[in-house]
């Protein structure tokens, strides 16, 4: 497994290994032999879930709208939202031709950094008539990558980053996911008295229920909450690097250093430390365990797929609220 991998080392191995720029030879095997894992698990996922001819079609033209094609230096990246979506993006336009230009007509772009998501980047372009073997012949020669994330992580920030800020909720309350929430589980829509942010709010609750169940019925999947598989078609697209949220510290370092040397012309920001375990325990508390492992059957694509395990991370989630609930009780 991964962590077998960076076990293995020795101890000023594994440093190198968790917090390389310059790879040292026992770091970047352990780092390609991580890359060798995650393409045999997405290979063997791959092998019972090849899709069939009626549906291929689907399948890459919803992937298409996220594979950013760089053509100076050959190479495609699925850009997945709620996956470091943003930083990905401001390093990319740096290898843009245009940049300087595009950003200096839009003053604000450092303190408006969304603004990055308006960037006319190229998409590859893929017959209509689409097949595996026209999708590989259209991707020849070209680098490929995805960057995904642990799928209960992925769902907590797209809930905070659409619904959880209370301030944010009330922008919200009149667009149509706000809408289809509420109406969903209020039984009713907005109406203006209920602009008091304590109404407006969706719950974290309310939200799960929504993807986890209702979603098949809603409107198209937001891509902030659709699976990873479905936004980036893994057994149709062959990915030579799957980059991992949660290790991105090694994974963009490398990934970038692979990318035809673009890190002579930039380099992947540092990575901050991540609040994500503290936000899990103060979200997921609110679940119920049926919530939960609901949590898990939707995302179970993406769970097999990309090498993330539910029963370890919802064992460690319990846990933790189980730990947390004790110290407060003590108190």
């Amino acid at each position: 497994t991964e962590q077998d991998v960076i076990q293995d080392t020795t101890p000023t191995e594994k440093e190198d290994v968790e917090n390389e720029i310059h790879f040292t030879d026992s770091g970047l095997i352990g780092i390609k032999a991580i890359q060798h894992i995650r393409q045999q698990t997405l290979h063997s996922y791959c092998l019972e879930n090849t899709p069939d001819s009626t549906n291929i079609q689907k399948k890459i033209t919803r992937a298409h709208g996220q594979l950013i094609f760089n053509k100076s230096q050959q190479f495609v990246i699925c850009i997945l939202p709620k996956v470091g979506t943003s930083t990905w993006k401001r390093l990319l336009l740096h290898l843009e031709p245009g940049y300087k230009n595009w950003s200096s007509e839009r003053k604000n772009y450092t303190q408006l950094p969304h603004r990055i998501h308006y960037y006319p980047f190229k998409h590859v372009w893929l017959p209509k008539d689409v097949s595996i073997a026209k999708i590989d012949k259209a991707l020849k020669d070209l680098t490929t990558v995805v960057i995904v994330r642990e799928p209960m992580e992925r769902l907590l920030s797209a809930y905070k980053s659409k619904f959880g800020d209370t301030i944010k909720s009330v922008k919200l309350a009149w667009t149509s996911w706000s809408k289809v929430v509420k109406s969903v589980f209020r039984r009713r829509g907005l109406g203006r008295s209920d602009m008091d942010p304590a109404h407006v709010a969706v719950t974290f609750s309310e939200f799960v229920d929504f993807v986890v169940k209702d979603s098949l019925t809603a409107p198209p999947v937001d891509t902030h909450w659709a699976r990873m598989v479905d936004l980036s078609a893994p057994c149709l697209v062959h990915y030579d690097y799957l980059g991992h949220y949660e290790s991105l510290e090694t994974d963009a370092p490398y990934i970038v250093d692979n990318l035809t040397r673009i890190h002579k012309i930039v380099h992947f920001p540092p990575v901050r430390p991540s609040a994500a375990r503290r936000d899990m325990l103060e979200f997921y508390k609110t679940l119920t365990v049926e919530q939960v492992d609901g949590i898990g059957h939707y995302y179970r694509d993406d769970y097999a797929a990309f090498g993330y395990n539910f029963t370890e991370m919802k064992q460690r989630l319990l846990e933790d609220i189980e730990g947390m609930n004790s110290d407060i009780a003590e108190t």
